[in-house]
């Protein structure tokens, strides 16, 4: 699995284990909720209400029966805060294509039912809650919980990539890409192991190994697009990855909202 999908995924399912209150959306609304029986799956459209761009959001499918309380059947979003906007005059994505939600637009998604089969007889059950969103600006809306799940992941990538970023940025200056890559790649092997080693002590949440195998990933392109050059050549494949990463760090400087600090009771 690629390194930003398998973060992706952390992000989903740790987050469905976090405790849920009540805070309400009000700047997005779920509308155009549909079962996919094929699927075995309830789609659904997010509406932004507000005049920010939405970069995160979580929802929580329910099946609502008559004289029934909800039964939670499946929830959890995504975080595009970090998602890749195409190289320029061409369709190449570093890592997801970025699909913030603009003002007035939508932004179609889907949750699998999983317990909640009877949805299959009685699609008219199906409801979908919005739980959080989040804007560009750092700001949000939801459950306080999740929010901070949100933000404190964001910090967590943002201060780990910091550590590398210059490094990065020194391969556009280089007279021996290969030579200078190999010892970046070689620094980034070894504390990705001292944070497995420190994964097994600790029980921590993964983040760091996740980030630097993203980053690792990242010096294993640059090398192969490079195709054998010794200098970074502008306007190539190599180059907008370095480009790439520096964006979407700046993104994260901004998206990170103000110190999550202890997370909510």
């Amino acid at each position: 699995m690629p390194a930003s999908r398998a973060l992706t995924l952390f992000l989903v399912v740790a987050s469905l284990a976090m405790p849920q209150s009540l805070s309400p959306v009000t700047s997005a609304v779920i509308e155009n909720v549909q079962v996919d029986t094929a699927r075995e799956a309830v789609r659904f459209d997010i509406r932004n209400l507000s005049p920010q761009r939405i970069t995160a959001f979580h929802a929580v499918l329910s099946e609502v029966g008559p004289n029934e309380p909800p039964k939670f059947c499946n929830g959890g979003g995504q975080d595009m805060l970090d998602w890749s906007d195409p190289m320029p005059g061409t369709n190449l994505y570093v890592h997801m294509h970025r699909t913030w939600i603009e003002p007035g637009t939508t932004l179609r998604s889907e949750r699998y039912w999983l317990d909640c089969r009877t949805l299959r007889n009685a699609p008219q059950h199906a409801h979908v809650e919005l739980k959080l969103i989040t804007f560009e600006d750092g700001t949000g809306e939801g459950d306080p919980n999740l929010l901070y799940f949100f933000f404190r992941t964001r910090k967590l990538v943002l201060e780990e990539r910091l550590k590398w970023l210059p490094r990065f940025l020194a391969l556009r200056n280089s007279s021996n890409l290969t030579d200078d890559a190999g010892p970046l790649y070689r620094d980034l092997t070894k504390a990705k192991y001292d944070a497995e080693s420190d994964l097994e002590r600790s029980r921590s949440d993964g983040l760091t190994r996740a980030t630097l195998e993203q980053l690792q990933e990242t010096v294993r392109q640059i090398v192969t697009y490079s195709n054998g050059h010794t200098r970074l050549q502008p306007g190539t494949p190599a180059a907008w990855l370095i480009t790439d990463l520096e964006q979407r760090t700046e993104r994260l400087m901004h998206g990170i909202g103000t110190d999550p600090g202890p997370a909510p009771q």
